[in-house]
């Protein structure tokens, strides 16, 4: 997966005496490695009037840069369709309805493009 290059084959690659030097200078605090894990797909994103969105809804991958952008998707869809229906239920249903689709796609996409990093 990484591989550690040795600085002199790095260090001596046309970058000026400042960049080299930074790149030379030991790491300094520990290193982490975190793991990312999809998340099975929700039947529902809504009980009674209480309703999730954005990644408490549908959770994806950060291999779109998508996650952000679907919330606020959500939240303006969502919006529209509590001032369309007559109860939160209803708006509810129709605002997964209406995006589940969509985020889908795009959840799978990112996960899908998460392998090329594996």
């Amino acid at each position: 997966m990484f591989r550690i290059v040795p600085c002199n084959s790095v260090c001596n690659a046309g970058f000026d005496a400042d960049t080299r030097a930074i790149i030379a200078r030991p790491l300094q605090g520990p290193l982490f490695k975190w793991g990312l894990f999809g998340r099975a797909w929700l039947d529902a994103w809504s009980s009674g009037r209480i309703v999730l969105l954005g990644d408490a809804a549908h959770p994806m991958l950060p291999f779109q840069g998508q996650g952000a952008a679907m919330a606020i998707e959500d939240a303006m869809i969502l919006a529209r369709c509590l001032a369309a229906e007559t109860t939160p239920e209803r708006a509810f249903a129709l605002y997964q309805a209406t995006r589940s689709a969509r985020v889908r796609r795009i959840t799978e996409r990112a996960a899908q493009q998460g392998d090329v990093y594996a």
